[in-house]
């Protein structure tokens, strides 16, 4: 599979993934959430769409192995279409992340094997949020 790993928790949970990172000036945190990902998921592809920033944004994730794209328009919605002309579709998960240190990369295994329990049932999209409500919560508990 090119460059991408075939990631092993266990013998029976391999998977490949694909990580898509966003980003607009975003030096101080770009190369810690790489770096993350990588220590927890081993060595990933990494897809960084830039938004034409004005500071190493682009170095770091170079440095770090990172493909850069530039992205044509503006906002993280013309980002994410910028990143899917990308993606390596051949992969089992892309995981969408911010590029600001904020989502910690711990959780992305037990989201993977989460969803692998969902794509039995059919579902093919899991979102996630690190900000937990009152509201969440409640919404979760139900299930």
């Amino acid at each position: 599979m090119n460059d991408l790993t075939t990631l092993i928790q266990e013998p029976e949970t391999r998977y490949s993934a694909q990580l898509v990172i966003a980003a607009l000036n975003e030096a101080p945190g770009i190369g810690l959430t790489i770096a993350e990902m990588k220590d927890t998921l081993g060595e990933i592809s990494v897809l960084v769409v830039d938004g034409r920033s004005s500071d190493r944004t682009v170095e770091i994730a170079k440095n770090l192995g990172a493909k850069v794209f530039r992205q044509d328009g503006v906002g993280k919605g013309d980002a994410l279409i910028k990143a899917l002309e990308h993606v390596d579709l051949n992969v089992d998960y892309i995981i969408l992340t911010d590029a600001d240190y904020t989502y910690p990369a711990e959780y992305v295994p037990a989201m993977i094997k989460k969803n692998s329990t969902l794509i039995q049932e059919n579902l093919l999209l899991q979102i996630s949020t690190r900000f937990v409500t009152k509201v969440i919560q409640e919404l979760l508990s139900r299930h």
